[in-house]
């Protein structure tokens, strides 16, 4: 992932979907998030973060980008949560996406699985995600920049 695959971007729209109603495992997405959010503003640019949608319970929708939102052209970043207990695991997927013409063009994903100890899963997953989201706030921030 280069700056390139984000040229034209000016921000982070950020949001979790949840596929389970557990507490533990839905602590996990707005912990990355939380991560990213602070890189982002330590980067300079903007961020917003939406809240969590709960899918598999009859309301399978993205939750609506708000109208005052201050970012023109931003890039999105998603976050899906499932897991089980009896054995504790989850698996949490992140996907980079941008809108064009309705659709959602995703310029990146990447995952992660963990079973053991929940303490274990939350923490493992929540940190091993914010390091792969590094490199892909930094590329942002380089684009909108240079945009600049």
């Amino acid at each position: 992932m280069t700056p390139a695959d984000f040229t034209g971007r000016d921000g982070l729209v950020t949001q979790c979907v949840t596929f389970v109603k557990d507490k533990s495992w839905n602590s996990i997405c707005p912990k990355v998030l939380e991560g990213a959010g602070k890189l982002a503003e330590k980067s300079g640019i903007s961020h917003r973060h939406l809240g969590q949608a709960k899918w598999g319970y009859g309301s399978d929708k993205y939750l609506p980008v708000p109208d005052d939102l201050a970012i023109s052209s931003p890039l999105f970043l998603t976050i899906y949560t499932r897991g089980t207990r009896k054995p504790d695991s989850v698996a949490i997927w992140v996907s980079a996406y941008t809108a064009q013409d309705g659709n959602r063009l995703v310029v990146w994903e990447d995952s992660g699985i963990r079973a053991g100890q929940t303490r274990t899963i939350v923490n493992g997953l929540s940190s091993g995600l914010l390091d792969k989201l590094e490199p892909v706030i930094a590329a942002l921030t380089e684009a909108a920049n240079a945009a600049q």
